[in-house]
């Protein structure tokens, strides 16, 4: 699916081919069917589904594998991003807060 979104700062862009995202009042986490993906810090999902809303420009659009060999690269973490396996937490949260079953977070999958 594809999934759109907003920063805090008011960028918006678009992901294509995310299986599932886990979202929380921190950011959200974009997986796909491997349950591997990364965590985007201060962003929250606007639409997510088939095709997109019109309204985030083409030039916004970024593969989600792209964007995790870009940060693959660049040793894992890059701006507030980082790669994760399917329990999402971002680089602040300690170990002891970390969410495995997704209990405290909404879970999306594309139906």
């Amino acid at each position: 699916m594809n999934v759109e979104y907003i920063t805090t700062d008011g960028e918006r862009g678009r992901y294509t081919d995310v299986s599932y995202f886990h979202q929380d009042r921190d950011g959200v986490g974009f997986f796909n069917g491997a349950d591997l993906g990364f965590v985007q810090e201060d962003t929250f999902v606007t639409y997510a589904g088939p095709g997109h809303t019109g309204d985030v420009p083409a030039a916004d659009e970024e593969s989600m594998e792209d964007v995790m060999a870009e940060l693959r690269a660049k040793e894992h973490t890059t701006d507030g991003m980082l790669i994760v396996g399917s329990g999402a937490h971002s680089p602040e949260e300690s170990s002891e807060n970390e969410m495995q079953d997704g209990s405290s977070i909404e879970k999306h999958r594309d139906q």
